[in-house]
């Protein structure tokens, strides 16, 4: 997931999704079902993964090759 998570005593956590502003199911809805899902199955937050460079958008004037 993208974003921050913060856990405190009693089993509370509190999440931030990156880049959502203040409706996050308009603006993030997979990262919303994502979140709600693992919730509702009591699962651990998803951990985000950053892509391969292998699939790394590749620019004309891109100095790595």
């Amino acid at each position: 997931m993208a974003g921050y998570s913060t856990s405190y005593e009693g089993n509370f956590d509190f999440v931030t999704i990156r880049g959502a502003g203040h409706m996050v199911p308009t603006y993030k809805p997979n990262a919303t079902y994502l979140l709600i899902e693992s919730f509702l199955k009591n699962e651990s937050l998803p951990v985000y993964v950053a892509p391969s460079e292998k699939y790394r958008l590749k620019f004309k004037n891109d100095k790595k090759q």
